[in-house]
């Protein structure tokens, strides 16, 4: 099999573009977890600073994730800010826009 240079770069462009694609979601899904975690499970000192006045600004979660967030931290909700909410369809999974493409998220006039 004889491989030329366009070859080549497709397929060295194709295992990098992967490999950043697995990266971007591993990153993601640890900043997931120490969202999660902040919200909680806060620690001493976060729940001291929420005590103080700030607010933790928490982006990119889904809707239904914000919804038990609601349900369940009520006492704590008047410290936190949600900012690109991902909707999500009926079963659970990222709504795309027909339109767009795009994924879509609530911003509540945050620009």
């Amino acid at each position: 099999m004889k491989f030329n240079i366009v070859d080549l770069v497709i397929v060295i462009s194709a295992l990098f573009l992967a490999s950043v694609t697995a990266e971007t979601r591993a990153n993601d899904s640890v900043a997931m977890v120490w969202k999660m975690k902040q919200i909680h499970q806060p620690s001493a000192d976060q729940l001291r600073r929420e005590q103080q006045g700030h607010v933790f600004i928490y982006a990119g979660l889904k809707d239904r994730q914000v919804d038990q967030i609601v349900n369940t931290r009520f006492e704590r909700l008047d410290r936190m800010m949600f900012t690109r909410v991902i909707v999500t369809d009926e079963r659970g999974e990222p709504a795309i826009n027909r339109e767009t493409g795009e994924v879509e998220v609530l911003d509540g006039g945050c620009d």
